[in-house]
């Protein structure tokens, strides 16, 4: 019996070696796949959640094989147990916080990001488990990070076209972004590279992978460069001030000077470069949305020449690189050896640096002569380096507005996606941004102050013991401390910027968090606990895990599902058949499933009114109704829906409803133009309607217009405090709607001089035209009352009254009607 257990014995073990490496290989795919899908941004619309649910379904697949490993890997007595149940409570914050989120939506995406997010801490804990594991995930991602970069390049030089990998930030000057789209986040993610390059070339024994890397310091920080990002060229010396303690005094020399000459190299080419991909980019890039890219071959003379540029210096920096390995770091080694072994010798580096560095950048900022070795592009943003321009002060105001939204929600904060929802509510101006622009500040709106402390400590805890055991056992030093550097530089620049958005980003950052501790599982056992280690209790977590992951798989899969049923209304709407029968049954199968997703109600509730506005049948507008009643507890801060409920309201006949709707448009999103001039014209038509039977009442309602008016003056003159170099956002100004109803109530009300002052400025309105975004009616009716308020002062315009009636020759019988509806009063 015992020779038939044995074969047993050793298949149990080879199958859990096979279902290691599959998790291994699945991981892998993740971080080699996914970057190419936008990094798998969570911008908080429709567009993206395809993708997004598509990886969580990889994600929650390799989650139950992860389980399955666990069953035979997690113990009772050990720091990594509690660490692995210590990052679910990061979801369960989320889920909490989503009992009265702004979004429901929204904050189900969060919930299943931070799975996803727990899920790839645990991988890192637990698949690093020996020197072969470890070797291949250091290797493996660095050299995604070089296909991610190389990628680029050839967007950069016009052979491939990714849109937006080339971001048209200004109107003149092209970022790089690469996968991203978006230039800021990809360089802190090439930060993170080339810190990690030099750490391989300064650390490996092999001279060909030194080479290996040592090629890539080039094209990582001519990438770098071109990226344009301030913040992340800020950002940069204080992580080298980070990591070069941890490394003995000849290492932090041969650090230093590695990266020195990749950046003299990169500078030597970076003028020609970016004269070059300049105009490349004119040639390649689509001259307007939805033209083709024209993509240019290889051998195209500035193609062929930047190629080159880029190679040959890349080559010869490896080579200086291999000079310097050989000859300069070993005299250093001999020179410094009694200096490096005193105590304290590791920060003499650093603070030698730190003054250097101060001098260098008061140099390279305020110096003419040296920016004038920089391209113009480049030396520009060098020299809006301050706290004045424009994107520090743009940050500022949304950390400032963030702190508004925090203290209405301390506890559990707005739910997951709650920035997107309710900032608008809170915005000092009219900007844009669905994001707050810092991962810390944004979680701290989104859960609250409660699970903003559970989220820091894990983060915290995971550092902290890092740093304990990596400095107690130095003979366990080894290449984990490449999970440190990557998951600092995408933390530490995700402070200032949207970065932890995209889901690739995040899961890289959490994965080398578990990562880094992975190799020092001995050394965390919990020796007072050995007694539990083989008792049965150890397979709850692991049990747990496996049913998780199949609920969260199949909760993934019913959401990737009604996204597939909304596509396919989509691809027949474009396909030309546009029709009810058609698009509302995907439409409502998609509904049915995920009832409080606003976007998918809302295309249904389109889809009925323009129904309505061919057919006239009111059915179509109670259906419409009921579907933005049952949407209205899951949305309460939705723009849309708001304004979907005020046209519905309108088209049904209810105005007192319809009002109420602006009424809370305005309440949620104060610095809206759109709600306040529907409001103010809504006011405007009502009181004229009553003007002969109720002029009591039509002051009345009239006085809410003219509050309505002077409340968007009041916001107009605050603008004008903002700092002139910060842009102010969405137009927020007087729109020809808005003067045409103050002014047509100061008409009616006899104040002729005001009527002027307000409509004055619609004498160079156009007419008449084609143009879709002009609405010619209001144009001709605010001239119309513009006119009869100087008639009624004994003033006149010939040349205006001519353009107005060669514009309708029925204009001449409403502009006397006009005057005469006053004149009879």
């Amino acid at each position: 019996m015992r020779n038939d257990k044995l074969p047993k014995k050793k298949n149990t073990a080879l199958d859990f070696s096979l279902i290691q490496w599959l998790g291994i290989i699945l991981v892998s795919l993740f971080f080699i796949v996914s970057p190419f899908y936008q990094g798998l941004f969570n911008g908080y619309q429709v567009g993206y959640e395809d993708k997004l649910y598509g990886a969580m379904l990889a994600v929650f697949a390799t989650l139950v094989v992860m389980a399955i490993f666990l069953f035979m890997k997690w113990q009772l007595n050990n720091y990594k147990s509690l660490l692995s149940i210590g990052i679910l409570l990061l979801p369960v914050v989320y889920f909490f916080a989503s009992f009265h989120a702004a979004s429901e939506h929204f904050a189900r995406i969060m919930i299943l990001n931070y799975f996803v997010l727990a899920a790839f801490y645990i991988f890192g804990l637990y698949l690093i488990n020996s020197n072969e594991t470890k070797t291949w995930f250091v290797s493996f991602i660095q050299l995604s990070g070089y296909v991610i970069v190389v990628f680029g390049l050839l967007n950069l030089f016009g052979q491939v076209h990714y849109t937006d990998a080339l971001w048209l930030a200004d109107g003149r000057t092209y970022r790089l972004t690469s996968v991203f789209q978006y230039s800021n986040t990809y360089a802190g993610f090439l930060v993170a590279l080339f810190l990690a390059c030099l750490y391989f070339i300064v650390f490996t024994k092999r001279w060909y992978i030194r080479m290996m890397h040592a090629v890539m310091l080039v094209p990582l920080f001519t990438s770098f460069m071109l990226t344009y990002s301030r913040g992340a060229i800020v950002i940069l010396p204080f992580l080298v001030l980070i990591i070069l303690p941890f490394f003995r005094m000849v290492r932090q020399i041969s650090y230093l000077l590695y990266m020195v000459l990749s950046i003299l190299s990169t500078f030597i080419i970076l003028s020609k470069i970016t004269t070059n991909y300049d105009k490349i980019a004119r040639i390649v890039q689509p001259k307007a949305a939805g033209s083709p890219a024209h993509t240019i071959p290889f051998w195209q003379q500035m193609a062929l020449q930047s190629w080159l540029l880029v190679i040959v210096t890349s080559i010869v920096t490896a080579l200086a690189v291999f000079a310097c390995n050989q000859w300069v770091v070993p005299w250093f080694e001999k020179k410094l050896s009694s200096l490096s072994l005193r105590k304290g010798s590791v920060f003499v580096i650093p603070i030698i640096v730190v003054g250097i560095g101060v001098i260098l950048s008061i140099l390279v900022i305020s110096s003419g002569e040296i920016q004038k070795l920089l391209p113009e592009q480049i030396a520009q943003r060098l020299e809006n380096i301050n706290f004045d321009q424009h994107s520090v002060l743009e940050r500022e105001t949304f950390y400032r507005d963030a702190f508004k939204v925090i203290r209405d929600y301390p506890i559990l904060g707005t739910g997951g996606g709650g920035w997107a929802t309710i900032y608008q509510k809170y915005q000092s101006n009219p900007y844009s941004s669905n994001q707050a622009h810092s991962y810390f500040i944004q979680t701290l709106v989104e859960v609250g102050v409660i699970g903003f402390v559970i989220v820091l400590a894990m983060i915290a805890i995971s550092y902290i013991l890092f740093i304990r055991l990596y400095i107690k056992h130095k003979n366990l030093q080894g290449s984990q401390f490449f999970f440190f550097i990557v998951s600092l530089s995408l933390l530490a620049h995700s402070m200032i910027d949207f970065d932890m958005s995209y889901l690739y980003y995040s899961s890289l950052v959490f994965f080398c968090l578990g990562a880094m501790l992975a190799p020092y599982g001995s050394e965390l056992i919990i020796v007072k606990w050995n007694e539990y280690s083989n008792s049965k209790y150890k397979y709850i977590f692991p049990a747990s895990v496996a049913l998780l992951s199949i609920i969260l798989f199949s909760w993934t899969m019913r959401l990737h599902n009604a996204n597939q049923y909304y596509d396919q209304a989509l691809a027949n709407a474009s396909k030309g058949n546009a029709t009810l029968d058609n698009l509302l049954p995907d439409i409502d199968k998609a509904i049915k499933i995920t009832p409080d997703h606003p976007t998918y109600t809302l295309t249904k509730v389109s889809l009925l009114s323009q129904a309505y506005q061919q057919t006239h049948n009111q059915t179509y507008l109670q259906q419409a109704k009921t579907a933005l009643d049952r949407l209205v507890p899951y949305e309460p801060y939705n723009h849309d829906l708001i304004l979907a409920q005020y046209r519905n309201f309108k088209d049904l006949g209810a105005y007192n409803n319809a009002i109420n709707s602006l009424k809370e448009g305005i309440s949620k999103f104060p610095w809206d133009i759109n709600f306040y001039e529907a409001a103010m014209l809504e006011y405007f038509v009502d009181g004229q309607a009553d003007l002969s039977t109720e002029p009591d009442e039509s002051k009345s309602v009239w006085n809410q217009a003219l509050n309505l008016y002077k409340e968007v003056l009041s916001r107009i003159d605050k603008l004008k405090d903002l700092p002139k170099e910060q842009l102010p956002g969405r137009p927020f100004e007087l729109t020809p709607t808005i003067r045409l109803a103050i002014g047509g109530i100061y008409y009616f009300t006899k104040d002729y001089q005001q009527a002027i002052k307000v409509l004055e400025p619609m004498r160079t309105e156009p007419l008449t035209g084609n143009d879709p975004s002009v609405n010619y009616t209001t144009n001709r009716a605010g001239v119309r009352y513009y006119l009869a308020s100087l008639h009624k002062t004994g003033k006149d315009d010939l040349d205006l009254q001519k353009k107005l009636i060669s514009s309708d020759p029925n204009e001449k019988i409403t502009l006397d009607q006009v005057e005469e509806s006053v004149g009879a009063r």
